[in-house]
C-alpha cells in the first residue's frame, strides 16, 4: 500500500508503529480525512467499479440521508456466496418510515443480515463527524474494540438521519 501511494498523491497512506485497536484506527482514519464525503474501506471487501461514484449520486444533495450503500453478497472463507436470504435484503423501505421504524428495524435485525457492513458505504464527512463527537455516549474508551461497536454507531447515526440503501450489488 506504501508503493502504491508513493506512485498516487490522491492516497495518503500511514502505518500505525503499534497496534491502537480496531476503533481508535478508524478514529485516526476519519481524522485525517479531507473532503465532503467519506467511506472507509476494509482490505478484504471487493468493490464494482462504480461503487463510490454511484453511492455519490444516490446521496448528493440529499441532506435527510447521512450515508448510503448498496445491496451486498457476502463471501465465506471458502470463497463461497453467502446462501441465507437475509442478507439479500434491501433495507431502503425501512430507511424510508419514521426514525423509530429504521433504529428498531435496525437494532432487531439478526447477525445474519451483516448489517455492520453499511458502515463501509459513503457518509457526509459532516454528518459522520457529528456522530463520532458522541462516541463517549455510544461507548465508553474500554469498550471501544468491543464485539458490535460497529452497530452501535450505526444505530446512533440512525436517531439523526436515514441512511439510504441502493437497490444493486457493488459490494
Amino acid at each position: 500500500i506504501i508503493d502504491f501511494a508513493n506512485k498516487n498523491l490522491q492516497i495518503i497512506a500511514h502505518r500505525q508503529t503499534e497496534n491502537i485497536g480496531i476503533w481508535n484506527n478508524f478514529l485516526f482514519v476519519f481524522n485525517e480525512a479531507k473532503g465532503n464525503y467519506f467511506m472507509w474501506a476494509a482490505d478484504d471487501d471487493i468493490w464494482t467499479c462504480d461503487f463510490i461514484s454511484k453511492c455519490y449520486h444516490r446521496l448528493e444533495n440529499r441532506y435527510d440521508v447521512g450515508l448510503v450503500f448498496p445491496k451486498f453478497k457476502v463471501i465465506s472463507r471458502k470463497n463461497t456466496f453467502w446462501t441465507n436470504s437475509h442478507a439479500n435484503v434491501n433495507f431502503e423501505k425501512y430507511f424510508r418510515s419514521s426514525r423509530f421504524v429504521a433504529i428498531s428495524t435496525f437494532m432487531l435485525m439478526d447477525e445474519y443480515t451483516h448489517k455492520a457492513n453499511f458502515l463501509y458505504g459513503l457518509w457526509y464527512t459532516d454528518f459522520l463527524k457529528r456522530v463520532l463527537s458522541h462516541k463517549d455516549d455510544i461507548f465508553d474508551d474500554q469498550a471501544l474494540d468491543f464485539y458490535a461497536g460497529d452497530n452501535a454507531l450505526l444505530a446512533y447515526a440512525l436517531t439523526i438521519k436515514n441512511f439510504s440503501q441502493l437497490d444493486e450489488y457493488l459490494y
